[in-house]
């Protein structure tokens, strides 16, 4: 890919860099990881007609993701840049620079039952601060930090959830099964550290309708994860 116009050029390296393993993705992103392991690179799918486009973009992404991770603060979030490059076709693309986190894994993927009980604690307290301080840019706001998310490193799977009559299961799936204690875009440091961290910064979907809706129900599915963090705290 080569890169054409950024919006920090200091990462115009990363950008450019020609090894990067795909390590998952969204309905909006495909995500890789730099093969020396030192930042993590998300590719969106749609591309915009020009650079300047991208460029505005880019800065409207940053603004969100400036609010975001002021919204958790610096121990739950990590540094985000925004690049624009042009694709082999010539598209221009916005990609979403962060350092890679060491000794990390998403919650999704970590054993609870390996963690002892001050630090499932730890991690119980660390969620509902975190979904406390969601909810409540959500009130000031009207949008807030996609804290669940969902991930697949399959490109077919993906297109499939952007299909418009898999909305009602994709609903269904998000209010049934989805809890922050399987979060796809918090990560869980190791212990003893066990912190948790926030990922991804980006708004949830275009469409102004279907956005204040999807944001009205995960604020009171936040909601129902407290009370069940709440429950885990008092069980240890």
């Amino acid at each position: 890919m080569a890169t054409t116009a950024h919006a920090d050029p200091a990462f115009a390296p990363v950008a450019g860099a020609d090894r990067l393993v795909p390590i998952g993705g969204g309905k909006q992103s495909v995500v890789y990881r730099s093969a020396d392991r030192r930042y993590v690179v998300k590719l969106k799918h749609d591309g915009v007609p020009t650079v300047g486009a991208a460029m505005a973009r880019a800065r409207a992404m940053g603004a969100i993701a400036e609010e975001f991770a002021a919204c958790l603060g610096p121990a739950h979030s990590v540094p985000t840049w925004h690049v624009v490059a042009r694709d082999d076709a010539g598209r221009a693309r916005v990609l979403t620079i962060q350092p890679f986190v060491a000794g990390a894994r998403p919650l999704s993927a970590v054993d609870y039952g390996a963690l002892s009980g001050p630090e499932r604690a730890r991690v119980a307290a660390q969620l509902d601060g975190i979904a406390r301080r969601a909810r409540r840019l959500y009130r000031a706001r009207g949008h807030m930090p996609d804290l669940h998310g969902f991930s697949t490193a399959d490109a077919a799977a993906r297109a499939r959830l952007r299909l418009l009559y898999r909305l009602p299961r994709r609903l269904s799936r998000f209010v049934m099964r989805q809890s922050l204690l399987h979060s796809h875009n918090l990560l869980l440091t190791d212990p003893p550290e066990c912190r948790v961290v926030l990922v991804d910064y980006d708004l949830v979907g275009r469409a102004r309708l279907a956005r204040r809706a999807f944001y009205a129900a995960r604020w009171l599915l936040l909601g129902v994860d407290q009370l069940r963090l709440a429950r885990r705290r008092r069980a240890g």
